[in-house]
């Protein structure tokens, strides 16, 4: 994992606070800022402090206590659906301005 070069290698969410995106590096493979961090988060986030998060779609495969792991709708999310979601989810057809 490789921290985003500059210019611009921090985003900062309207709810989250400001987060740094890192590479996915493996082999010759890379998946640009397909992992984010947050050193120091909003109040109301502060569990996830120095977590890493990934975005589902780019990545072969994602497990989560081997359950395979399908992306939200839409690469602008960065959702996991499991079977313990139930639809509809964002990010699909008509579902802009939810």
């Amino acid at each position: 994992m490789k921290p985003r070069p500059d210019p611009d290698p921090i985003r900062t969410g309207q709810e989250s606070g400001q987060a740094r995106y890192y590479d996915i590096v493996t082999g010759d493979n890379r998946i640009e800022a397909g992992a984010w961090s947050y050193a120091d988060p909003m109040q109301s986030f502060r569990g996830i402090t120095g977590h890493l998060a990934f975005y589902p779609y780019p990545l072969d495969k994602s497990l989560v206590d081997g359950e395979v792991i399908i992306s939200q709708p839409s690469q602008f999310y960065g959702g996991w659906i499991s079977q313990y979601e139930a639809e509809p989810f964002k990010g699909g057809p008509g579902s802009q301005f939810w």
